[in-house]
């Protein structure tokens, strides 16, 4: 990644999130609890761990990091990506569209919203809202 400054992981990324919605794509497909059956729920915490769960089962389990890069989709702003790193425990981890969000740009809608987006301009975009 050229020109990837690393930042400090932002406060309010920190916390527990339940993946609500994943859609996108060429053919503009959803995913959701309701029709893939999975309950999603991720942990980030402040020493930079990430645990992904499937119907409540440890599914993946990584460090994270956070990084300041310019978006791909008008090549002016800046934007934060984050990047999971590779675990070999778990290398059958990422099966569907749905479950990768190993290097993914980040938006918060709110403060209890958060949005992964592919790093591609047709890409799917990932909705978790945090558990309070």
């Amino acid at each position: 990644m050229d020109n990837t400054n690393y930042v400090e992981t932002p406060p309010e990324l920190i916390g527990n999130w339940d993946w609500l919605e994943t859609h996108g794509g060429i053919a503009l497909i959803t995913y959701n609890p309701i029709n893939t059956g999975k309950s999603i729920r991720i942990e980030l915490d402040s020493l930079d761990t990430y645990k992904y769960f499937s119907n409540d089962t440890l599914k993946y389990e990584s460090k994270f990091h956070i990084a300041k890069t310019v978006s791909i989709f008008n090549h002016n702003d800046s934007a934060l990506i984050i990047l999971v790193d590779v675990n070999p425990h778990y290398m059958n981890f990422f099966k569907s569209w749905h479950d990768r969000c190993d290097y993914c740009f980040f938006i918060f809608h709110s403060s209890d919203t958060l949005i992964f987006t592919d790093s591609a301009a047709d890409g799917f975009e990932h909705i978790y809202c945090r558990i309070k």
